[in-house]
């Protein structure tokens, strides 16, 4: 938000039916019910992985794209492989890949996590942690998970963002992040108060509708040669 530009996007999935599209609260939760969400998860992985070469090969300058993966991928002991495979296919440059996970729920998971976020810095491959205060174990998740980056829930900024409370809370929050060496991100940013809050406090990274919808690939296209927002 200092400088109004581009920085970074990500991958969401649409499933277009007859011509409407399907919201994915609609069938993201029926493919959860199985393996099915990891083998879509790969889906758009690759997909990414693809465009950023095209766009590469265009002379467009990508940003970082973050793809979301489902918790149930943490129980295949070769996803990280999976991952540095189709980079290593498509000749990605890892500074234009981030993998998003979201906070888990059990003591296995957690060790889980813990191997692939470790094996993801071995590779140099950027880890985001999502939703983060959505669940009861943030601040261990803060503690335990070395991840680089750190998406803050919507929560935080839905209600007002001009109590003492809220500027504590999001500060500290922010600032224990950036000690441990992980960026912040907000997610869900619609009005140019919440901006303005975010910047009071220090976050200078925003996500939401205030700057961009969900949009076609082609529209992106557009938006990463226009990449500084009016």
């Amino acid at each position: 938000t200092d400088t109004n530009t581009l920085a970074g996007a990500e991958a969401l999935v649409r499933w277009i039916r007859d011509g409407a599209v399907i919201a994915p609260g609609e069938f993201i939760p029926v493919l959860e019910t199985g393996d099915s969400i990891c083998v879509q998860d790969f889906h758009i992985f690759e997909q990414v992985c693809r465009d950023i070469r095209t766009w590469i090969d265009a002379g467009v300058e990508p940003v970082r794209i973050s793809t979301n993966f489902s918790r149930r991928n943490l129980a295949d002991p070769r996803f990280s492989e999976k991952i540095r495979n189709i980079l290593a296919a498509y000749d990605i440059p890892k500074r234009y890949i981030e993998v998003e996970v979201t906070e888990t729920i059990s003591e296995e998971e957690n060790d889980r996590l813990s191997r692939f976020i470790h094996e993801m810095r071995e590779s140099e491959i950027a880890m985001a942690i999502d939703d983060f205060g959505t669940g009861y174990s943030s601040l261990n998740l803060l503690r335990d998970f070395q991840a680089d980056v750190l998406k803050l829930d919507k929560s935080f900024i839905d209600r007002h963002t001009d109590t003492k409370r809220d500027s504590v809370v999001v500060s500290n929050v922010a600032k224990m992040a950036n000690e441990l060496d992980m960026s912040v991100i907000t997610e869900g940013v619609e009005k140019w108060e919440q901006v303005e809050f975010l910047k009071s406090v220090n976050i200078n990274m925003v996500q939401g509708f205030l700057f961009d919808k969900p949009m076609p690939k082609e529209a992106f296209e557009e938006r990463l040669r226009h990449k500084v927002y009016e």
